[in-house]
């Protein structure tokens, strides 16, 4: 995928123009972190996410399920839209132009870079 990526690049393509799939992670993705809070803006609903737990995870403590499937952040099912606060991508899906933009966030690997995330759920 790197070496598609580079001609791609090279050849003048707009990122934006190619669309990569994953089948598996490369690597094991690293989910644990600093624990945060976070807030459902739907149902109102505040939860925490602890250092060792995804965001999936607590939703699913909580009695909420959203699509998963590969849990691995490379599939894009979970993809969930952010309301406020700042995400730490730790996904294969996003382009680098869409984590730039903070919008959309992977929770079954990605976590929150400060105190607080706010969710469109």
């Amino acid at each position: 995928m790197a070496m598609v990526d580079g001609v791609a690049a090279q050849s003048g393509w707009d990122i934006r123009q190619r669309h990569s799939e994953y089948f598996s992670a490369p690597v094991d993705v690293e989910t644990a972190g600093e624990g945060f809070d976070l807030m459902l803006a739907r149902s109102g609903l505040a939860l925490h996410v602890g250092p060792d737990q995804t965001i999936v995870e607590v939703l699913r403590a909580a009695g909420i399920e959203i699509e998963t499937s590969c849990e691995e952040g490379i599939c894009g099912t979970c993809m969930t839209g952010v309301l406020e606060g700042p995400p730490e991508h730790r996904d294969m899906y996003l382009s680098t132009d869409e984590q730039a933009e903070g919008r959309l966030v992977m929770p079954c690997v990605s976590r929150c870079r400060g105190d607080r995330l706010v969710l469109d759920l």
